[in-house]
Parts: structure tokens; sequence; C-alpha cells
């Protein structure tokens, strides 16, 4: 939730200093990842710029840029993005966490969580995650090596062999020193992401000050702790949560992890319960319900979706985040489909085995 979005913030983009491969070498799909895997994760301080576009049928949503700098020695980091004229700021100096948005004249401040120093950390730790993703639902191929930001990269094509899977088209332009993603396009349904690093350099010098966030005096400042978090439930208490029975599984072959209560205020001012479910000691789908708004709209305030037929009722599917949601006796529910090999047609015929808490 909230929480660890602004723990997100401040601890993204870590780094790793790899021995690379000649720049003129020429790398099969599995060749590379085989590179990528057997590369040192030593973690080593770097600073970054870049941007990140978002389209939508082909027109541009957003336009942000960001720079970041990150001192693994003392787990810090601070990372600052601007969109729109409007600049945020994380800064995690080693101890404390502030999460500024210049604009809104507001931060959040809260401990910073303790960070290790291990290859998870490296810069080649999202190629390498991403990649293996995709290795048994893409088609994977080697496109001609290209210059990102002065730098050698391999360029690597991800196409899916199927529709409807999680991560669609992708190309990556992979730092033949650091093994990290330079430049990423990726493709779903009309849906367009780009991100381009502009620079990177893998040896900055470290400064104290750099670390330092000092707000203005007009700013209002909220501890996280003082924000609304998730709590860990029990399935007799979701059920008093949402006020009545809902329907769920439970299976021998799927895993009830955790069960998350969420109590929103403000405008939403609603108690929302998340079942999360693993199968082979992966994150499989997620369930959240809570009671049905007064207001309808046929297409629950999603655009670009698709309609369906989720037991019995009237639902939707958004393939790009791979949801289906549906109302039903005053609950509303929403399925995350989170394992990537997971199909719509697997999912509601999963719909249809669930049953009545008790």
């Amino acid at each position: 939730m909230m929480k660890r979005t602004l723990i997100l913030c401040a601890t993204l983009l870590m780094t790793v200093v790899a021995s690379g491969c000649t720049p003129g070498d020429k790398l099969s799909p599995d060749e590379l990842i085989s590179k990528v895997v057997a590369a040192d994760p030593q973690v080593a301080p770097y600073e970054v710029e870049g941007k990140v576009r978002y389209y939508e049928d082909n027109k541009l949503t957003e336009d942000s840029t960001y720079s970041a700098l990150y001192d693994p020695a003392n787990g810090r980091v601070r990372y600052e993005s601007k969109a729109k004229g409007e600049v945020t700021i994380s800064v995690n100096d080693g101890k404390q966490i502030t999460f500024y948005q210049t604009a809104k004249k507001t931060a959040t401040i809260g401990s910073a969580p303790k960070l290790g120093i291990s290859g998870d950390h490296s810069l080649k730790g999202p190629t390498l995650k991403m990649i293996e993703a995709v290795r048994k639902t893409h088609d994977l191929e080697t496109l001609p090596n290209e210059k990102v930001a002065g730098r050698d990269t391999y360029h690597i094509r991800m196409t899916p062999k199927t529709e409807g899977t999680l991560y669609g088209k992708q190309e990556l332009w992979i730092d033949t020193k650091t093994w990290s993603e330079l430049k990423a396009i990726v493709e779903n349904g009309n849906s367009r992401f780009e991100s381009e690093v502009t620079h990177l350099n893998d040896s900055p010098v470290i400064s104290d000050d750099s670390f330092k966030l000092k707000l203005p005096s007009d700013v209002k400042v909220t501890r996280m702790e003082d924000l609304a978090a998730s709590k860990k439930i029990t399935l007799q208490e979701a059920v008093k949560a949402v006020g009545k029975s809902f329907n769920y599984w439970n299976r021998e072959d799927m895993k009830l992890d955790s069960i998350e209560l969420d109590e929103l205020k403000g405008k939403i001012n609603r108690s929302e319960i998340t079942l999360n479910y693993m199968k082979d000691g992966v994150a499989y789908v997620s369930l959240s319900i809570f009671p049905a708004p007064s207001t309808k709209d046929k297409n629950f305030g999603m655009i670009d979706v698709k309609s369906i037929e989720v037991r019995g009722h009237k639902g939707i599917y958004d393939e790009n985040i791979r949801f289906i949601i549906w109302d039903e006796d005053g609950l509303r529910y929403s399925l995350q489909l989170a394992h990537p090999d997971l199909k719509l047609d697997e999912a509601l015929k999963l719909t249809a085995a669930m049953q009545p808490a008790k």
C-alpha cells in the first residue's frame, strides 16, 4: 500500500559493476542469459539519468524524466522525477526516508529499512528477473548491438508466443558492462511503455550532502506510521470486515498465503480485503473484495476493457493489467492474474469453482 510505495521510490535503482563481454560479441539469447546469470553481482555506487514515456493508442499520455544516486556502503538513495513540471524527490539517508512532492507541498517521512547489499539489489537483478519471467512464454531474438547513452549494449527482442500474457512484446538494450537495462520498450494491447537511460556513471563521487534534503517551512509533513497500513487477518475476520460471507477458494492445489485488510479513508471510505494465493511456491492470483459501489458503471470505471461473464454476472477483463472485475451479491470482486502462465479462460473456470466463506 502507501508505505510500500514510498519505500519502493526511495530504494529504486541499485547497482553492479560486472565483468562484461567484448562489445562486438554476437550472442544467442541463451548465451546472453547465461552471461547475465554468471555476472558478478558485486554492488557499487552509481548515478543515472533517464526518461520514461507512456502511450495509449499511440498518443503520449505521460512523459517524465528522472535521476538517481545510490550509495551501497550506507544503503543511501536519492531519486528525483519530473513530470508536467512537477518534481518528486525521494531520499533515503540510511536512517530516514523522505518522500517530497514539491507541487503539493507535502512530504512523508519514516524510518529507513535495512537494505542488504547483495545481487538482488544489483543493476543486473531487474534484467535477469525480466528475462527469466518471459523465457517460457516468449520467443527471444538477439538483434544488432547498439549504443545507448554512449555505452555498448546487447539488443534483445522478446515476442509473446500467445496472446494474453502478463508481459507483452518487449525490446531490451542491455549494458555490456553492468548488465543493466539501458533502454526498454514494452507493448501490451493498446499501451506502450518506453524507458531510456540518458546518462550512467558507474563510479560516481559520493558526498553526504547528496543525501540531505531540507524541506521548506510551508511543507505539510506526515509520518509513515500515521498512514493506514494493511493488516493481516483471519478468514473469519475478513467476513466480518466486509459485512457478509463472500466467495473464495479453499483448495489443495492453491495455497491461501495471506489475507490483508485495508481500512481506506477519505472519499473512498471502505474496508477492503485481499486474499493472496500461491501455487507451487509462486504467486498465482490475488482476490480483492469490498462492498459494491452504489453508482453503477458497465466498465467498472475502467477503459479499454473486454466485457465478459463471470459466475453468471456481467464483468470486465483488462488485458493490460490482467484484472477480472465483477459484482456479485452486493460485493465487488477484483481478481488479479499474477502468474504469467494463467490465461483468462482458465481463470474464469477457476471463479466457477469458488465457494462461500464460513
